[in-house]
């Protein structure tokens, strides 16, 4: 019997080692799956989308971004920087007092790696609703910085000169034009064109845009000048009933006129004229009026001399 439980014993011993050695392996791959999956960091700005059912829209919203911080193997935490993470609503309906506290949970956080989100900043998003409408907007480019001296801008044109927006109402019966993004013009010292993106009216409400591009055609005049034609005749300007005569004294002025090189050069003194407006006038006397100009598209009066003239009115018919 004695003999029996020595072997026993010496059978136990080795067992109880056996076990020692299973708990110190277990212990290492423990360490070892903690230590390959303890990787963190932190991604910034993610977007936060919100997909409401059709006719309603996002009127506000506390946050467009938030900032997850995520924990996983160093793969997963690499994969991160080039993958795809977003936050995402999918709201079924909307609530009767048309605003939500949507809490972002793992299962609203979408994204192509396995890195667990263990932290999100802000927690909460406050999201006011409104019904959606649509509407055609024009588009106006936005110019920035300034061109060499002596050149301007003449002209800009915006193909498509509008776009579609799907928004909320409250938002939209507001904005009367769409800009586009900022567009550089130092540097350029003659006319170009360039595709640029047509800015959303507001970045806490939600709209869709259409097109999201458009291109802008900008005319730039090479130079201004200025340039003076002497004696232009000073026509009158009357009601036409016959009760009155009038006569301009003196009976023509000096004119000076801008614009850009390619328009001054070209223009004469046929193409502008130069006038007194009478038509108001219903007695007898001697007035002094101002000069007036009707002049081309894209040219400037700098002055007249002089600026205003002596008319005389008198009974009778109008002198030719």
């Amino acid at each position: 019997m004695k003999e029996r439980l020595k072997k026993l014993r010496r059978l136990r011993i080795p067992h109880f080692g056996l076990k020692l050695v299973s708990l110190l392996l277990a212990f290492l791959a423990w360490q070892g799956v903690r230590e390959a999956t303890s990787y963190e960091t932190r991604v910034s700005d993610v977007p936060i989308r919100i997909e409401v059912p059709p006719g309603w829209s996002v009127l506000r919203r506390s946050s467009e971004t938030a900032d997850i911080r995520f924990r996983g193997s160093r793969s997963d935490i690499r994969e991160l920087s080039g993958g795809f993470v977003e936050v995402r609503f999918r709201l079924q309906k909307v609530p009767e007092d048309l605003s939500a506290e949507l809490e972002i949970t793992p299962d609203q956080i979408v994204t192509t790696s396995d890195a667990r989100p263990v932290q999100v900043r802000p927690g909460r998003v406050s999201v006011e609703f409104d019904h959606e409408i649509t509407r055609q907007l024009p588009i106006k480019p936005r110019l920035k910085g300034d061109l060499p001296e002596g050149l301007s801008v003449e002209q800009t044109v915006c193909r498509p000169a509008s776009a579609t927006v799907r928004g909320p109402r409250s938002r939209l019966d507001q904005v009367e034009y769409l800009r586009t993004e900022p567009i550089e013009l130092g540097g350029h010292v003659s006319s170009f064109a360039t595709d640029v993106p047509v800015v959303l009216p507001g970045r806490l409400w939600d709209a869709e845009l259409e097109p999201a591009r458009a291109r802008v055609q900008i005319t730039i005049a090479n130079r201004i000048m200025t340039r003076t034609f002497e004696r232009i005749p000073i026509y009158i300007l009357h009601g036409g009933d016959g009760r009155f005569t009038f006569s301009v004294h003196p009976s023509t002025a000096r004119l000076s006129v801008r614009g850009s090189g390619g328009r001054i050069e070209s223009l004469n003194s046929e193409r502008m004229r130069l006038y007194v407006d009478c038509s108001g006038i219903d007695e007898a006397a001697t007035y002094e009026l101002p000069i007036e100009t009707d002049l081309p598209a894209g040219i400037e009066k700098v002055e007249t001399v002089p600026d205003a003239v002596r008319v005389i009115c008198e009974t009778g018919k109008t002198k030719p």
